[in-house]
């Protein structure tokens, strides 16, 4: 053999035993040690149990201490029946301290952690925000059925929560009202139901900055909600678009559409179009089917056609947060952090977003919020728009809001100012407020119940966010469960509308919120809006004006 050969065969070799190595299995080692399996047997625990009832004195010698020092745990019965008593009462823990037996130290520390659970345990079944353009035209469909508002997705909305000024915050949390403050936002569907929620906003922010630090806004702007594609309308050519709903605190965006400005020129198809976006606000998913139905929801419940949403915000008031300054003062002077939250038809929450800064306004927790973040990015599956009945242009779906949020594709706002009876612009914001009133009514149920949201929590922010999404998931539970929903929501709960008379009957929380202080409105904030979003807002309240898309008795209420 020559040497090239055998030098080559040496490597041969030599490969071939590395290759055997690696292959061979290595012998794994036991997944619990055989000992350990015996815990039960030779535990100390048996010992104890024993010596405990034969010699009681030897277990003092055995742990240096008696039995009666050790301190029995609170029972997750227990913590909950506590967390559940401050819910529903919103007494001080000194107070709470009395009926359930538990210092005021420890209650610090058992209610958010229940929080917390109770949120964890039921966001994904009870605030699951729409993820597929089928389940937007769900939310539309139930705004299009109880509120005749066609492709709304949601009714958005946003309030001051009162708190404790937190020590250092300065005028951080500072808001509007010169109280303290995060800023709930919300969206709500046709059915009361929250759709999305976002809390923590510091109450200082303007509307505009609270919609802007939402996970919502920022997929509404980059087009990421899956929405729907914009469909036609009876006697409409063109197509329109899904939208959100809300009030003049919001800016007029693609997919948001708010009120006409009320001014004395006002037309009468403005003021059709404000009575009929006013009608679906009173009330978010993540597939295209999902976003239609809300928006069929919608359109059956609201007569709001191609809307996702009422969307709103609320201050919670707190006590000021560590070296906050003054960024949770809101406009009421007091600390706060600002609640958002979308809604579907059936007044449930499809969307929360708690935490921004009472000093930031409606349209600023938008825009703070994931749910905007997720708007700009197109991340959202709403579906594609579509024309109205009747129309020739595509609108997009729609969100409906208030004068606090602004006016984009996707979101509706009423016209500004004072319209002119019969004219376009008001029934305009007699539609897109009787779609945005679920929102309203959501957020009047939920401090009407859980009374701890009705003056200032005295707790830091971070605790107040957990306390209020517990709340708000406590909400929609509430809401789907057939046989609690009669007892969380009697008849008479709601507003009701006298279709024959025209008059409106308020629910019965709006009696129990006269002298309310910590579940603070949004600061209404003007601003411009896109040409395009004048044009989508146009294009629904000259559908709303239309033989079409008009509703009996919306002429009663102008």
């Amino acid at each position: 053999m020559s040497p090239i050969l055998s030098k080559k065969a040496k490597i041969a070799l030599a490969v071939g035993t590395i290759i055997l190595l690696e292959s061979e299995k290595k012998k794994k080692r036991v997944w619990v040690k055989e000992w350990l399996q015996k815990r039960d047997q030779f535990t100390h625990l048996r010992l104890l149990k024993c010596i405990q009832s034969c010699e009681p004195l030897d277990v003092i010698n055995y742990l240096r201490m008696d039995y009666d020092l050790f301190r029995e745990a609170v029972s997750v019965e227990e913590r909950l029946l506590a967390t559940l008593r401050f819910l529903a009462t919103g007494r001080s823990y000194e107070d709470l301290k009395f009926s359930c037996i538990i210092s005021p130290q420890l209650l610090g520390r058992i209610i958010p952690e229940t929080c917390r659970a109770i949120y964890n345990c039921l966001r994904k079944k009870y605030l699951c925000f729409p993820s597929k353009e089928e389940e937007w035209l769900k939310v539309a469909e139930g705004f299009n059925n109880m509120w005749q508002f066609e492709n709304c997705l949601g009714a958005v909305d946003g309030k001051h929560i009162a708190i404790k000024q937190p020590p250092g915050s300065g005028s951080h949390y500072y808001n509007y009202k010169e109280l303290f403050s995060l800023v709930l936002f919300a969206i709500v569907n046709a059915n009361y139901e929250f759709t999305y929620v976002s809390c923590g906003t510091n109450g200082r922010i303007s509307d505009g900055g609270v919609i802007k630090k939402t996970d919502f806004y920022n997929l509404l702007i980059t087009d990421s909600l899956k929405l729907p594609q914009p469909v036609n309308m009876r006697g409409i050519q063109n197509k329109l678009l899904f939208v959100f709903i809300g009030d003049e605190a919001f800016s007029l965006m693609t997919n948001f559409m708010t009120p006409y400005r009320q001014t004395n020129s006002i037309g009468y198809e403005e003021k059709c179009f404000n009575y009929r976006l006013c009608r679906a606000r009173r009330i978010v998913p993540t597939v295209p089917n999902g976003w239609k139905k809300i928006a069929n929801y919608y359109n059956n419940l609201w007569n709001f056609p191609m809307c996702l949403g009422s969307m709103d915000g609320k201050h919670i008031i707190i006590q000021s947060p560590k070296f906050s300054g003054s960024e949770y003062i809101n406009y009421k002077g007091t600390f706060s952090i600002v609640l958002f939250a979308i809604v579907d038809a059936n007044y449930n929450f499809i969307y929360v977003y708690i935490g921004c800064q009472g000093r930031i306004s409606d349209g600023g927790v938008f825009k703070n919020s994931g749910f905007a973040k997720a708007l700009d990015k197109s991340m959202l599956n709403f579906p594609q728009p579509t024309i109205l009945p009747g129309r020739q242009k595509p609108v997009p779906y729609v969100l409906v809001a208030d004068d606090a949020f602004p006016l984009s594709e996707n979101i509706l706002k009423p016209f500004a100012g004072n319209q002119d009876r019969g004219s376009r612009q008001r029934i305009f914001n007699y539609r897109l407020s009787r779609a945005r009133r679920v929102v309203e009514n959501a957020f009047g149920i939920l401090a009407s119940v859980f009374r701890c949201l009705r003056k200032p929590m005295l707790l830091e922010p971070e605790k107040v966010e957990k306390i209020t999404m517990a709340c708000v998931t406590l909400h929609n539970f509430l809401r789907r469960n057939a046989q609690a929903k009669d007892l969380y929501t009697p008849p008479g709960s709601f507003d009701a509308e006298d279709l024959e008379l025209g008059t409106l009957t308020e629910g019965a929380w709006r009696k129990d919120s006269e002298v309310l202080q910590s579940f603070m409105p949004i600061k209404k904030v003007a601003r411009k809006s896109s040409y395009i979003a004048k044009e989508i807002r146009d294009e629904f309240s000259e559908y709303f004006v239309s033989e079409i898309g008009q509703v009996p008795w919306q002429s009663k209420y102008n």
